[in-house]
């Protein structure tokens, strides 16, 4: 009989477990339905204000048709995400091809800075800004043109010092001289 008494009492306390499981469950269940009925109830009330915007334009007949129109168009819509995934993976490679290129410019740029490539560029358009400002552009083409055609003028087989001499009493000449003497001393100083 002791036996059976403790079969029993075993049953008892395996039933009182279980009771006290599923009394924490239902507990638990209860604190959730708490928490999440404020919850819902705030989603219902957004997803019928949204509802309430669309209106008068919204059928079931448009959804309905939206609806058979995905599932028929499923293959090109897998189509179209595979080419989108393409694309993606396609800008990522440009995008690490960028960084590639745009550190060997910067390595190039950095190169020629060093090499003082920057620097004579800038000199020189401080001069060419001086003689923007000194000239204007009428006057430097028309030196260009004298200066084109003057190389296009053969020279006699034989200049002789003379001639050198005689030509010397031109204005023109003797003015051009004058000018050459100026730049090369530039140049010399």
């Amino acid at each position: 009989m002791d036996n059976e008494l403790a079969q029993i009492n075993q049953k008892l306390d395996y039933l009182t477990a279980q009771f006290e499981a599923q009394r924490q469950g239902q507990e638990s269940m209860k604190e959730l339905m708490d928490e999440a009925i404020p919850i819902v109830n705030h989603v219902v009330k957004l997803s019928i204000d949204e509802l309430a915007e669309v209106g008068n334009d919204f059928e079931l007949g448009d959804l309905l048709f939206l609806v058979k129109r995905v599932l028929r168009d499923t293959r090109m819509l897998v189509g179209l995400l595979d080419q989108l995934e393409s694309v993606a993976e396609l800008a990522e490679e440009g995008q690490q091809m960028g960084k590639r290129i745009f550190h060997q410019v910067t390595m190039e740029l950095d190169r020629l800075e060093r090499e003082g490539y920057f620097g004579f560029a800038r000199a020189g358009a401080k001069v060419a800004e001086r003689l923007v400002h000194d000239f204007k552009p009428a006057d430097v083409e028309s030196l260009g043109i004298r200066i084109a055609d003057a190389l296009k003028t053969e020279p006699p087989a034989k200049v002789s010092l003379f001639y050198l001499l005689r030509a010397l009493g031109d204005q023109k000449v003797r003015r051009g001289l004058y000018r050459s003497l100026n730049l090369l001393k530039a140049i010399g100083d």
